[in-house]
């Protein structure tokens, strides 16, 4: 654990916040709008019963201060 860094530099909060500084394209023709973190991926792993999942989670921007899966 650290208490700064770089992801730290840039740090929007309140009135500040605007999603739609980052880079967030129209992926595909009949998308209907820019989605952010479509390129990612993720895993979780079950805490119980230790199955994992695995997926792609697109989060489309609506306005500067919201997105939605």
């Amino acid at each position: 654990m650290v208490e700064d860094g770089p992801v730290l530099e840039n740090v929007m909060m309140g009135d500040d916040v605007d999603v739609t500084q980052f880079p967030a394209p129209k992926w595909h023709e009949k998308d209907g709008g820019r989605y952010i973190g479509t390129g990612t991926y993720t895993i979780t792993r079950d805490p119980e019963e230790n199955w994992l999942n695995a997926g792609a989670y697109r989060a489309q921007v609506h306005d500067k201060k919201t997105v939605a899966w």
